[in-house]
């Protein structure tokens, strides 16, 4: 029951968000959610809404463990990545079940990029891609250049900061 309500109140929350920054909602992943910009409508400015959402999502995070440890609860925590390139978006699937969502390379860049915050103790894990259609707009600090799995080219790593350059 207490897991239940910890992820019901935390999908709840972070789908406001979501939504909030014109992005699409496709899916709860055990405790994670995938969601993604530019589709099915077009959004010009998806990269920076996309990382708007983001740390947006953090600051709300602050606010649930807040209100967890006034219940005597767990705290939790959440990492994300944003990645800005191509996919296959549509109904995709069986022939008796399918879904919304995006698939391909781009997307997994992303999904990549969600773990290795891990191993930066960042919350937020920005391509060097996305940090190009943003530039100017959010201050990020570097973090590396990073191979992700699946991948042979080292990236450019960011993360959304208060006290950094805007890139």
């Amino acid at each position: 029951e207490r897991v239940t309500y910890l992820l019901n109140r935390h999908f709840t929350d972070m789908t406001d968000v979501v939504l909030e920054y014109e992005g699409t909602l496709v899916q709860f992943i055990g405790d994670a959610i995938m969601a993604f910009w530019g589709a099915p409508l077009d959004d010009d400015d998806q990269a920076y809404h996309a990382v708007a959402a983001a740390i947006a999502m953090q600051r709300r995070m602050n606010v649930i463990r807040a209100d967890f440890a006034k219940e005597g609860l767990p705290p939790i925590r959440m990492r994300i990545g944003v990645h800005s390139g191509s996919a296959v978006v549509g109904n995709l699937g069986s022939a008796k079940r399918f879904g919304y969502t995006a698939v391909g390379d781009d997307v997994n860049t992303a999904a990549r990029l969600e773990g290795i915050n891990k191993l930066y103790g960042t919350g937020i894990m920005v391509s060097g891609e996305t940090a190009r259609r943003i530039e100017g707009r959010v201050a990020l600090r570097p973090v590396d250049r990073v191979i992700v799995k699946g991948k042979s080219q080292a990236i450019d790593v960011f993360t959304p900061c208060d006290d950094a350059i805007v890139v």
